[in-house]
């Protein structure tokens, strides 16, 4: 997106629990930030977005996590 303080947010393919309903970009100040939004309802019974905003340059320390294998030496296995 190259337009100065604009965004948008559509429903997210995938759905889980700790998954956002809604996913989508903003730029603000020329910085392009990636969108989640999650349906929420108040105590008041009122339903809100809930809104949270990332760089798009900084990656999720899940999603680059090194797998990390363990090998394990036993000769003592019955099979």
């Amino acid at each position: 997106m190259s337009e100065k303080n604009f965004g948008f947010l559509m429903k997210a393919k995938i759905q889980g629990d700790k998954l956002p309903d809604y996913r989508g970009t903003v730029t603000i100040d020329g910085v392009e930030y990636e969108l989640a939004g999650w349906i929420k309802t108040s105590k008041a019974g009122e339903s809100y977005l809930n809104l949270c905003a990332t760089e798009k340059d900084e990656a999720p320390a899940k999603k680059h996590a090194p797998v990390v294998k363990k090998e394990v030496k036993d000769d003592h296995f019955p099979f």
